[in-house]
């Protein structure tokens, strides 16, 4: 993830502590893991669209976005789930309904967590990359993903169109290893004005990374390398259970962030002159990401 707009710079051994947890900290596996509410099956909608933003074929850098992948019930359960660990502040007299926004300030609560390693995923988190994994199989204009099995994933890398799905083949190939296509998970919490620097993920992170988007639409601000004379920034909408898909020259090349304003020109228009707004409640987000092999190392200013 990137800055947060307002969100100051901390000493190296405050964010090293921050991101991976001292020897005292008591979030291990067993604690994440309890028993919490069962997911709704199928996790994901079949039948999503799955749009490509930034251009079709060949233009396309990347970036994919599954619209409403995740439908109210499945919105409802990861909700509850993320409530149920405490991982983030919720207000008391919020609603826990996948359709509601609404939100009261947590006065500088938590906001964001991360957690690394599949073995330190909640089961909520677990069923989730799984099956956003699974999604990132599917191909534009195809609503079934192929099967993840060990058989099946050996044939798909096989099919010379393989690589016209959401993930490249390398990626989608990471569901073969323990560790998974995804072992790496942040839980965030926005308020209507906060943003989101513009950035490209930490080279630490390997390739594909996914973003759930839930309860507040918000726009995402695509932006190509610096000195790119291929297009300008996109606007991107993101809709309460949209997944969006970045790999390829969208993860490693191209910025995303979000403006820090509390409502954002409707959708089709650039305003801010004659433009309609459409205004920000709270929004939730969980983006899934692998850990690198060599990407243990955190160097930061002590």
């Amino acid at each position: 993830g990137g800055l947060r707009h307002g969100a100051g710079m901390r000493g190296g051994v405050e964010l090293i502590r921050e991101v991976f947890g001292s020897d005292s900290d008591s979030d291990d596996a067993d604690e994440l893991n309890h028993p919490g509410p069962s997911p709704p099956a199928p996790l994901m909608r079949p039948g999503c669209v799955v749009e490509t933003p930034l251009g079709d074929g060949a233009r396309n850098p990347g970036m994919f976005v599954a619209r409403e992948a995740l439908g109210e019930d499945a919105r409802r359960w990861l909700l509850d789930s993320i409530r149920a660990d405490d991982l983030v502040d919720f207000p008391d007299d919020e609603p826990s309904t996948a359709g509601s926004d609404r939100c009261a300030p947590t006065g500088g609560g938590r906001n964001q967590a991360m957690r690394f390693g599949r073995d330190h995923l909640p089961r909520w988190a677990l069923a989730l990359a799984d099956a956003v994994a699974k999604l990132a199989t599917t191909r534009p204009g195809v609503s079934k993903g192929v099967s993840l099995s060990p058989t099946a994933s050996a044939s798909a890398s096989a099919a010379d169109d393989d690589d016209d799905a959401i993930f490249p083949r390398e990626v989608l190939a990471r569901a073969l290893m323990p560790s998974g296509v995804f072992n790496q998970m942040i839980v965030n919490q926005y308020e209507p004005g906060e943003g989101l620097a513009p950035h490209v993920d930490l080279h630490a992170f390997a390739d594909g990374v996914a973003v759930v988007s839930l309860r507040s639409t918000v726009v995402m601000d695509m932006s190509p390398p610096r000195g790119s004379s291929c297009c300008s920034s996109t606007p991107v909408w993101l809709r309460p259970g949209d997944v969006m898909f970045l790999s390829r020259a969208a993860r490693w090349e191209w910025s995303h962030g979000i403006a820090a304003r509390v409502a954002d020109p409707a959708e089709g228009e650039t305003g801010p002159e004659g433009a309609s707004w459409v205004r920000r409640g709270c929004r939730t987000s969980v983006t899934l990401r692998a850990m690198r092999e060599d990407g243990h190392e955190l160097r930061v200013p002590a």
